[in-house]
């Protein structure tokens, strides 16, 4: 298990008012598990520990062992939800260069650079969406079946194409039955930014090489102490301190921030998760990123002295599975003598402590999680945790974290100027507005 460590917010706390944080926490908790709270209909990832079974684990194991068999490379094709988790596990790993993510954009140019990749390759494709019409992945879908048609015949979709979609309805549903490919459900009580524990999130992974038993088995382990409704229960914790600095000290912005650029789309993740689930009613915190060092070195002068509505949550590494060994050098030009046969996270621990204190002294409340190793079980831990303290915050801020009015606006005016016939009225209005300010 990770390790929370909030000595860095002392300075700005007051008892009183983080008691009653705390408090409210708790009682968020217990909604939460009582089921009986806004947007309750989507709470299934609660369950995650019953809800991955061993005969699910197996036929998703097999079908990605068929898929990696008869391909060089595996498209996954989503957007949000349907494709962050499983890139933040892959990217964290080994980055495996088998899987190819597309369908989360509309960019011809990006498209252009993984199509160029696909040739004379032999591929096959994993669609993720619910509905079947989302626009980014739907438009992505078409162009890669076609290549795949085009390439083995169709009678190889049902070999090549794999559907993540809705039980019972959705275009994608209509497309199994008639090509007979391969189909796992997106539960209907588990939104997308939540879903990563499920096919969404576990058939991508297993097809870049990892073993998704083991995040069956830490689930098992750790959710039930995420349930606990107790001050010991870190997304409790972690729920209290954030609101507590957005409530009580103005802290609107929470950046995330690692020291391994491997965690990159995990931070990606978590953007979505918080900024989707608390950003709504004119309230929440808004979730920002950042690599250190690498951005101390653009950024930092901000994060030091700018603006100070900022709080930093750090995930750090103790442990290393190799380091590497800062070597001595006869000419010394750059003065770095000094730190010769010093290993390179001894550095790196420098950077941690000197920027964290500098930060801290600069009126920046700072959550550290402290992680031993980077590995699978691991990045199953902390993605849990985030959910139900995403589930915490959200009823604390008194709104439903489980819905997205905001996205669905622009979806529905995509639509009418796409030419749905139900969207006339605002097709003809969106147009006037365009022809106004373009």
């Amino acid at each position: 298990m990770f390790k929370l460590n909030f000595n860095f917010h002392k300075k700005f706390l007051n008892n009183e008012s983080l008691t009653n944080s705390l408090e409210k926490a708790k009682e968020s908790l217990a909604k939460l598990l009582e089921k009986n709270g806004p947007g309750n209909d989507f709470l299934g990832w609660l369950d995650y520990d019953r809800y991955i079974d061993q005969f699910q684990i197996e036929d998703i194991k097999i079908t990605a062992e068929k898929l990696i068999k008869i391909s060089d490379y595996i498209i996954v094709s989503g957007i949000g939800g349907s494709y962050l988790g499983a890139k933040a596990v892959i990217e964290m790993l080994n980055g495996n260069g088998k899987i190819i993510f597309t369908g989360f954009d509309l960019s011809p140019y990006d498209l252009e650079r993984t199509l160029n990749k696909l040739d004379n390759k032999d591929i096959s494709l994993i669609v993720i969406s619910k509905s079947g019409t989302t626009t980014e992945t739907s438009i992505s879908f078409r162009i890669i079946k076609d290549i795949i048609i085009k390439k083995y015949g169709e009678s190889s979709i049902k070999d090549r194409i794999v559907c993540i979609t809705d039980k019972n309805k959705g275009a994608l549903v209509k497309f199994v039955d008639k090509y007979g490919c391969k189909k796992y459900i997106i539960p209907d009580d588990i939104g997308g930014r939540f879903s990563v524990f499920t096919p969404v999130g576990l058939l991508p992974i297993a097809c870049a090489g990892h073993d998704i038993e083991i995040i069956r088995k830490t689930l098992k382990n750790v959710i039930p102490s995420l349930k606990k409704i107790d001050k010991e229960n870190p997304s409790i914790l972690y729920a209290t301190y954030r609101n507590f600095q957005y409530k009580y000290n103005n802290k609107k912005v929470e950046y995330l921030i690692a020291y391994d650029d491997c965690f990159r789309y995990f931070i990606e993740w978590w953007k979505q998760l918080f900024g989707e689930s608390e950003g709504k009613d004119g309230v929440g915190i808004m979730p920002s990123s950042a690599i250190f060092t690498t951005d101390l070195h653009s950024i930092g002068q901000y994060l030091q002295q700018g603006e100070r509505l900022l709080q930093e949550t750090i995930i750090k590494v103790s442990n290393y599975q190799k380091d590497f060994l800062i070597p001595y050098d006869k000419d010394d030009f750059d003065n770095f003598n000094t730190i010769s046969n010093k290993s390179l996270s001894w550095i790196q621990n420098i950077a941690f402590y000197s920027t964290t204190i500098a930060h801290y002294d600069g009126n920046v409340p700072i959550t550290i999680i402290e992680i031993d190793k980077i590995s699978l079980e691991l990045i199953t831990e902390l993605m849990i945790f985030f959910m139900f303290s995403c589930g915490i915050s959200g009823y604390m801020l008194n709104i439903n974290p489980f819905d997205q009015p905001g996205v669905e606006d622009y979806k529905r005016n995509m639509k009418a100027l796409m030419g749905n016939k139900d969207l006339i009225n605002l097709k003809e209005m969106l147009e006037n507005t365009i022809n106004e300010f373009f």
